[in-house]
């Protein structure tokens, strides 16, 4: 039935203060505006509205536009009609999205550099904890920010102008640029997606590309290729996008929606692909009263596929294919709800799931022992929890499976120990993979264990805001010191000059969090942990 919420702005600011859970099922659309000012390529606010599958209003959440804590102010262009895709978490238990990283009423917010307003990533879980803490160096400037996509609220991809497709983790500020800056690949990308385990994009750059897989997988390095998917036409305009399995017969997702801004008389609107092994044949395309379709998302059941779909700036529809595997999609657009003035519908998305209870880990230690290494770890709340792997490294970045453990049977509270005889000379880094029994993981922080003796470091202030003082052994010429994540990612390396027996670093621009120092000289490796404030 057609929900109009023309006083939609009025139920936000009252829905900001008394926010609930999201419902599993219902749907979510990022919006830009607050219904009172006109839209313009200002900086504005940015809410998730959630909607029942039915198209009643359950409720609006602000975007934080201002800093709390480890979490950035986030707000999005009023006129870029390309920005704000809304994306969920491959787990199913986070939306994510990106922005800048700014307060509203930038003017020209798209085109500002990233040394004055950095591009950021947006999560937000089923309870509506928002995280906003992952803020990008440089990627985007001068350009818009558009989509992401994530395998678990930890890792995420990210697409818009300029700069090709990116990668970066929770919380940290460097990135990687995974797509190759090939002459014929382009550098603009609207929509991400993640299906079957393979990273694909949509792209209305060139004339070459339109929808394409990004690599092998979900790649997370650089000089990833792109490809496109055979049989989809390089014309239009495509943004959002859904896969589904519908046939056991071909192997992995086999049928393709793409919500296709071009002009219906020129094929646009949602298309429909179905995939018969070797390429993708057209099953049609349909438009709404209100185009062009920008954001879209699905849910199967059977071989029927719901769809919502976004028209214009200002519609929410569904749709219902039952039609299934290559078959002419001919279902109505049921209308949902309209954007109330001064306000714009985006990209779209089902709401996350609730978090499972996750396990406690309670510590997680490594001790050298007469030349073992001893690790052992404390859990409380075990209940999900299919086994343990240690895993080691030498770098601090890659990472070998060692040892693995099956999980206690005391579900409230277990102790873990075990050995590693043969660690290598030097420096050893170990960390704890968390496995589920549904096969989700997560890792600990990471440890070191140093096995050559007469070798030392400390570093102060500790916590530090500032200028970190690093104390070490006496240096030779070629030794640095490294910032590492506590997962393993460099953010930093400084040339210490020899002889020297202290080094100050300026780690100001660093984010808040964990740190862990890595001082390399004469082929040993030392290494100790700090906490930018």
């Amino acid at each position: 039935m057609k929900k109009i919420f023309t006083l939609l702005f009025i139920v936000s600011m009252f829905a900001v203060n008394g926010q609930v859970p999201f419902t599993q099922g219902n749907v979510v659309v990022y919006r830009v505006g607050d219904g009172v000012a006109p839209l313009r390529s200002v900086s504005t606010l940015v809410f998730l509205d959630e909607y029942s599958p039915s198209g009643t209003l359950v409720q609006s959440i602000a975007i934080p536009r201002v800093p709390n804590g480890t979490n950035n102010a986030l707000a999005a262009s009023g006129t870029s009609t390309t920005e704000g895709f809304l994306n969920l978490s491959v787990n199913r238990k986070y939306l994510v999205f990106g922005g800048y990283n700014t307060d509203t009423g930038v003017t020209s917010i798209s085109s500002t550099p990233a040394t004055t307003t950095k591009r950021l990533v947006g999560r937000i879980d089923n309870a509506a904890t928002f995280n906003t803490s992952t803020l990008l160096d440089s990627a985007f400037s001068t350009n818009n920010m558009r989509s992401v996509t994530s395998t678990d609220g930890n890792s995420f991809w990210m697409s818009g102008s300029g700069s090709g497709i990116r990668r970066t983790t929770l919380g940290v500020t460097a990135d990687t640029r995974v797509t190759t800056a090939q002459s014929a690949y382009p550098s603009n990308y609207r929509n991400l997606g993640i299906y079957g385990g393979q990273l694909y994009a949509s792209t209305g750059s060139g004339t070459t590309y339109r929808m394409v897989a990004v690599g092998t997988g979900t790649p997370i390095d650089s000089g990833n290729t792109i490809t496109q998917l055979p049989g989809i036409p390089i014309t239009g305009s495509p943004n959002q996008f859904f896969f589904a399995d519908l046939n056991s017969t071909v192997a992995g997702v086999d049928v393709l929606y793409i919500a296709d801004e071009s002009a219906s008389t020129s094929g646009g609107g949602v298309q429909k692909y179905s995939f018969d092994g070797t390429t993708w044949i057209a099953n049609g395309a349909i438009n709404p009263a209100v185009t062009p379709v920008k954001g879209l998302t699905g849910v199967v059941s059977g071989n029927t596929v719901t769809l919502y779909v976004v028209g214009g700036a200002s519609k929410l529809y569904s749709i219902v294919d039952a039609s299934g595997y290559n078959a002419a999609i001919t279902a109505p657009f049921t209308e949902m709800a309209t954007a109330a003035t001064n306000t714009a519908f985006r990209g779209v998305a089902l709401a996350p799931e609730p978090l499972a209870a996750p396990v406690t880990l309670v510590s997680f230690t490594a001790s050298l022992s007469q030349g073992t290494v001893n690790v052992a770890w404390k859990t409380n709340n075990e209940e999900n929890v299919s086994e343990y792997i240690i895993e080691r490294s030498t770098d601090g970045r890659t990472f070998s499976t060692i040892i693995d453990k099956k999980s206690s049977t005391n579900k409230m509270e277990a102790s873990y120990f075990a050995k590693d005889i043969s660690p290598i000379k030097g420096i050893n880094y170990y960390r704890l993979k968390v496995l589920d029994n549904d096969g989700k993981y997560k890792y600990s922080e990471v440890v070191s264990v140093n096995t050559v003796k007469n070798s030392t470091l400390s570093v102060f202030p500790n916590p530090v805001q500032n200028n970190l003082k690093v104390s070490h052994n006496k240096a030779i010429s070629g030794a640095t010191i490294n910032i590492l994540t506590t997962d393993g990612q460099q953010v930093k390396t400084v040339n210490v000059q020899s002889g020297a027996v202290q080094t100050s670093i300026m780690v100001n621009e660093l984010s808040r969090g964990h740190y862990i120092v890595v001082f390399e000289n004469n082929g040993e490796k030392v290494t100790s942990k700090f906490i930018k404030q």
